[in-house]
């Protein structure tokens, strides 16, 4: 397991291209967070990079999404939330964002510019401003990630079967006189 961490996601490519642009990415947004909106736009979101727009909904009830209402209530009680809700959403964004690139990398076949990809996956505004927060668009890419992850292995699956077949068919021919 440890082994398949370190060769997928802290490898040199992921982390030169991918990790240290996003950590300073973050930095950078963190201290110009306040001054990219629009002049109208004048709410408490816009002071606090770690605040997410719907923390009405998920800090007092359980309805819209149970589990991330209870995740989320647990992990802002103390006084490190905030640091540890940047931490937790800066890796599942990661980690989401690399296991689509690898998804797509298998179903395509072939090499993708994997440097290229990886720098505008890592300072991309949207995803680095919500790796910032522990939010649920984290987990939506997460769904990405899983779904890229499973229609790889029923791919695989149904390739292997076709294959399965092909040898079975010149197996049985091979034999037959």
């Amino acid at each position: 397991m440890t082994n398949h961490l370190i060769k997928n996601y802290f490898n040199f490519k992921t982390i030169n291209y991918f990790w240290l642009p996003r950590m300073i990415a973050a930095l950078i947004f963190i201290f110009f967070y306040k001054y990219i909106h629009p002049p109208n736009d004048i709410s408490q979101y816009t002071e606090n990079v770690f605040l997410t727009l719907d923390v009405d909904d998920y800090s007092t009830i359980f309805t819209f999404n149970p589990l991330f209402s209870l995740a989320y209530q647990k992990l802002f009680q103390n006084s490190y939330g905030y640091l540890t809700g940047a931490i937790f959403g800066q890796i599942i964004s990661g980690f989401s964002c690399i296991s689509i690139h690898n998804s797509c990398n298998a179903l395509r076949r072939g090499n993708l510019n994997t440097r290229l990809i990886f720098l505008l996956m890592s300072f991309h505004p949207l995803l680095v401003i919500y790796s910032l927060k522990f939010c649920t668009e984290n987990f939506a890419l997460l769904g990405i990630a899983i779904f890229f992850k499973l229609r790889i292995l029923n791919f695989n699956l149904i390739e292997f079967r076709r294959n399965f077949k092909v040898k079975k068919m010149l197996f049985t021919h091979l034999f037959n006189f």
